[in-house]
């Protein structure tokens, strides 16, 4: 994984996935983000379902 240097003290990398535009999945680059208080950040994971798999984005929980 390529993780850029940090651009502010601080900065939470958050990694690339997989995004749903029109009628498939592109990928999305990492960026970074200002922490958020209390919470920590989920990384986005294909999901098995019954048709499949299907990406769940990441989020901060």
């Amino acid at each position: 994984m390529f993780c850029p240097v940090a651009p502010y003290p601080n900065a939470v990398w958050v990694p690339g996935e997989w995004v749903w535009r029109g009628n498939h999945y592109v990928y999305r680059q990492g960026f970074y983000a200002r922490p958020r208080y209390n919470r920590v950040y989920v990384q986005g994971h294909w999901q098995p379902t019954n048709r499949g798999y299907v990406w769940v984005r990441g989020y901060w929980r």
